[in-house]
């Protein structure tokens, strides 16, 4: 997931019928300054596979992971520091979408599984275009 704000491209690989599939790349970031209030932002890249099924109101499921690289104090000396890691996502939702080029809505449900097994409830709320 893209963090508190994130942009995103999504790209179909597979259309038939009413059942879509595509796949998406973003970047995003959770805050701009670090603890030294210095800019050095937490960056966010999710990487998705996503199907959603429907003519315009559609279902949407989707499977991914999330690279992010966060700022914090070293433990040792307690100097500005990154913690990289991936975590995995699911996504379910509703997605509002036209076959034809035109904004799109999305809602959903992200639960979060991060390398420490730490397992984290994320909503996402998503308006884009089409083209």
């Amino acid at each position: 997931m893209g963090g508190y704000g994130s942009i995103n491209y999504e790209r179909l690989v597979l259309r038939h019928k009413n059942l879509h599939v595509g796949v998406r790349l973003g970047a995003g970031t959770y805050r701009l300054r670090d603890f030294e209030t210095h800019i050095n932002p937490d960056i966010t890249v999710p990487f998705a596979v996503n199907a959603y099924y429907g003519k315009t109101h559609h279902i949407e499921l989707g499977v991914g992971q999330t690279f992010t690289s966060i700022v914090k104090a070293s433990p040792v000396d307690f100097k500005v520091m990154r913690d990289n890691s991936f975590s995995s996502n699911i996504n379910i939702g509703y997605r509002y979408q036209k076959h034809s080029k035109g904004m799109m809505f999305r809602m959903n449900y992200n639960p979060i599984m991060s390398t420490n097994s730490v397992f984290k409830h994320w909503y996402g709320v998503s308006i884009g275009y089409a083209f």
